[in-house]
């Protein structure tokens, strides 16, 4: 019995095997922790952006109120 194992200690092979997931454990939670990060920023910037866009928008709305009408000229055909 123990084919599977080739002479290696079973022990050794499942420590091996249990270091290697700790290690992917802390790398995905890195990773968990920088994709929140940048989630975080990319939400603050779109809230910035929706802000200066609006504020565009009410600035435009101004501008268009406070130029004058041209008067209205008879249509010459």
């Amino acid at each position: 019995s123990g084919e599977g194992w080739k002479g290696q200690d079973p022990f050794t092979d499942l420590h091996s095997l249990l270091m290697e997931i700790q290690a992917l454990r802390l790398q995905l939670e890195r990773s968990i922790q920088t994709n929140s990060t940048l989630q975080s920023r990319l939400e603050e910037q779109l809230a910035r952006g929706a802000e200066k866009a609006q504020e565009g928008a009410l600035t435009l709305a101004v501008q268009a109120l406070s130029i004058p009408e041209l008067p209205l000229q008879p249509d010459k055909h």
